[in-house]
């Protein structure tokens, strides 16, 4: 079975299909530096072995905050930056507690950073340069890093 699907740097174009998420024992899943458009689609949240997922440099649409980011138990480390991506921040991407890397640089993401990223107990990396983030920046949320 396939365990790692590395993509990146081609031409590929269009959005991500459907039928990616019947790589059900897939750890590692990337697709930079393409010209990929849409939003990602629900199938990859039946991979529930994922730990990496790289869609950096490409024009994914929509929000990074989905209700079902809850069937992705593994997911270690979650890169989005430079991409179309809007709407509040990551709420439930907050919730997992094995993440150490998110990277949401280079979107069009709104309001301010929650209060639950203090709740990630592992994370290491937290990139959230040039979006559109609003309000107080309060180290009381964020008791893992220093300020």
């Amino acid at each position: 079975m396939l365990r790692s699907l590395f993509l990146g740097i081609n031409n590929l174009e269009g959005g991500i299909p459907m039928e990616i998420g019947n790589l059900s024992r897939l750890e590692l899943l990337n697709i930079p530096g393409g010209s990929l458009t849409g939003p990602m689609p629900s199938s990859i949240f039946n991979i529930s072995s994922l730990k990496a997922i790289d869609f950096s440099n490409n024009s994914l649409s929509g929000s990074p905050s989905v209700p079902i980011y809850h069937k992705l138990p593994e997911l270690e480390q979650l890169y989005l930056r430079s991409n179309q991506l809007t709407g509040l921040i990551l709420l439930n991407i907050l919730d997992f507690k094995r993440l150490w890397v998110i990277s949401l640089s280079d979107n069009k993401l709104t309001g301010g950073l929650p209060a639950k990223v203090g709740n990630l107990t592992r994370l290491k990396y937290l990139f959230l340069d040039n979006n559109r983030l609003t309000g107080m920046f309060d180290c009381f949320h964020i008791l893992y890093f220093e300020c």
